[in-house]
């Protein structure tokens, strides 16, 4: 039985593979969290405006009431 030995060369250019491959995923995954980061951050500001806008509706009625 003979045991084949694989050259340093094509092990280091799987470990440059494996690294390469690391590193695409580690940068899709940074960009995920940015852009949800930046989808909360809209939607919350979203959220600040909608309610101003019914606190000052529910203002305006309450003070209609009061006359």
């Amino acid at each position: 039985m003979k045991i084949v030995l694989q050259s340093s060369c094509a092990r280091s250019r799987q470990r440059g593979s494996a690294v390469l491959i690391v590193l695409i995923v580690l940068a899709l995954l940074a960009l995920f969290v940015t852009e949800n980061r930046r989808t909360v951050f809209s939607l919350s500001n979203e959220l600040d405006r909608i309610e101003a806008e019914q606190i000052k509706r529910l203002n305006a009625r309450g003070s209609d009431n009061d006359k």
